[in-house]
């Protein structure tokens, strides 16, 4: 058997620690989960009671029998990375393999993590599928080489050149659209072609280039950009499962009593079949929907910095202006500078009961609610240009974070204040020696982050507070605050504070969050949720975090 040296000398053997800072502790399956767009099928395999979708988001287990999807395998599960190239179920061990950029990781049926036993040191070849028999776990590799796996330990055993005549292979996807026989429908919105692609009803195309039947006759399978598929191939039907947000990039995403909204400011194109736009998950039926700015003209861009909700309205800041959408009535309005808006391009969103506050570069607009007309709001009464990066409001005001310090602003009184980087109160046209980029509040206590300065005003005192530089360098995206426990979303993972003891940790991708950098943070019961350059995280922290 000849090896190939290539390969040899770029894989480690042994099961490495992942990229990052150590955890903070040891976890359970399940403590983190991670959501991200699973709408690419690379591969599939049957188990004994699922069938596992590998995708470009995670492993997705699919209940065979009661027809249900569970949360998918993510890092935050403890896999090296969740861009599954295959996947593969071993019958004799019960274990569950990965192959994906970075490596091979394996999840055995006792397991509360992942095992990352071969990791790539660098990206030279691969993997095209995985498979084994009743001895081996066998990952062919796209130079034409082949590991054998120690089904148990993932150690590698040895490479080889050919095939092993009786290891059964995972079933991978195919680079175009397959040959079809026959005619097939699906559920609503979409057509099944004889040519193999599958119409939506704005006549975009996407490839159908998974397929797979059990013995019972159910067909499963993935088509390209829009998910995994579930059927039967006896009635020649089957349903199309969209799976995550359009864009991994969640720098914005709230929740309400029946959805999650997520949005994304990433233009970037990284997928054959890109959309962007607006995701929606509705926690009563499982379902994805999307709202895409090819399909919604109301809904100028995909690029959306921050999204607010309140009075059964979505409000969507963009860098081609402001969108609304009425929810009940799913109708859509569109606001740009011929509406008076300082400027399309819009950097936060902040509403109330009766009004809608857009920040943009060059100054501060408010949306009447109750006519729909949008007037500017003057920070300074030379009319200098003040940039708005950050809108909050407390049980009594908004405030206001820009280029220029801390503003108050009180809309039933036209009050405004000015405030500098010390909590001083000074004249709005006094310049100030700070930025303030980011700005949270529970209603009593708001936390503002600037160039020089972390600090917090309590309403019910109306006394600021400097707050301990326990971060470091790290820029501090968002807050989150309950009772004495601050979270911060920052570029370098996120940081939790005791306000009142000033104990700290700060959380890594080691720990289970998707990225690094992470914009947005919401604080939900006993879960906290991170939107992540790398895709939505939510974490059990009540279960360790104790009052």
């Amino acid at each position: 058997m000849k090896l190939n040296s290539n390969l040899y000398w770029f894989i480690f053997f042994i099961t490495p620690m992942l990229m990052g800072a150590d955890k903070v502790r040891d976890y359970d399956l399940g403590d983190w989960l991670t959501i991200k767009n699973c709408n690419y099928v690379t591969s599939l395999c049957e188990g004994r009671d699922y069938v596992y979708f590998g995708t470009n988001g995670g492993v997705i287990p699919f209940h065979r029998f009661d027809q249900y999807e569970e949360p998918a395998y993510t890092v935050s599960d403890g896999l090296a990375d969740d861009f599954i190239l295959s996947v593969y179920y071993d019958n004799s061990t019960g274990y569950i393999w990965a192959g994906h950029r970075k490596g091979i990781s394996y999840l055995s049926p006792s397991g509360d993590w992942w095992e990352n036993p071969i990791v790539f040191n660098h990206h030279q070849s691969d993997i095209v599928k995985l498979g084994g028999n009743t001895d081996d776990i066998f990952a062919e590799m796209s130079d034409g080489s082949i590991m054998r796996i120690n089904s148990f330990s993932g150690n590698l055993i040895e490479l080889i050149n050919q095939h092993p005549a009786d290891a059964a292979w995972s079933i991978s996807a195919i680079p175009g659209t397959m040959e079809t026989e026959g005619i097939y429908t699906t559920g609503p919105g979409y057509w099944v072609k004889n040519d193999g692609l599958v119409q939506d009803n704005d006549l975009r195309e996407f490839p159908w280039n998974l397929k797979y039947i059990d013995s019972m006759g159910k067909l499963y399978g993935g088509v390209l950009g829009l998910g995994y598929l579930v059927g039967d191939e006896r009635m020649r039907r089957f349903d199309i499962y969209p799976t995550g947000p359009l864009k991994n990039f969640v720098n914005t995403f709230l929740l309400t009593d029946e959805f999650l909204w997520l949005g994304s400011n990433d233009d970037i194109k990284n997928t054959v079949i890109d959309r962007s736009g607006l995701s929606r998950y509705n926690f009563n039926d499982g379902n994805w929907d999307y709202f895409e700015d090819e399909l919604i003209y109301e809904l100028g861009s995909g690029s959306v910095s921050e999204i607010d909700f309140g009075n059964n309205l979505l409000v969507a800041g963009t860098n081609e202006g402001l969108s609304v959408y009425e929810v009940a009535e799913n109708r859509w309005r569109r606001f740009s500078v011929h509406d008076q808006l300082f400027s399309d391009g819009i950097n936060t969103v902040c509403m109330d009961e009766n009004f809608i506050l857009v920040g943009t570069d060059y100054g501060l607009n408010i949306l009447d609610l109750s006519n729909w007309r949008i007037e500017k709001i003057r920070l300074s009464k030379t009319e200098n240009l003040v940039k708005i990066y950050k809108i909050t409001h407390d049980d009594e005001q908004f405030w206001v974070g820009t280029d220029n310090g801390i503003y108050a602003l009180k809309i039933n009184d036209h009050s405004l204040k000015h405030f500098d980087q010390f909590g001083h109160e000074t004249e709005t046209d006094q310049v100030v020696a700070s930025v303030c980029y980011s700005i949270n509040s529970n209603g009593s206590r708001t936390v503002f982050f600037g160039s020089n300065f972390l600090m917090m005003f309590n309403l019910e005192t109306g006394k600021w507070t400097d707050l301990p530089h326990f971060y470091g360098d790290a820029f501090i995206y968002d807050f989150d605050i309950k009772g004495d426990w601050l979270w911060m979303g920052t570029d370098e993972g996120a940081k939790l504070l005791n306000i009142t003891t000033q104990f700290w940790e700060e959380y890594h991708i080691s720990d289970g969050l998707a990225g690094e950098e992470v914009m947005k943070v919401i604080i939900d019961g006993d879960w906290v949720w991170f939107g992540t350059d790398r895709g939505l995280t939510k974490y059990n922290w009540r279960k360790y975090v104790i009052e």
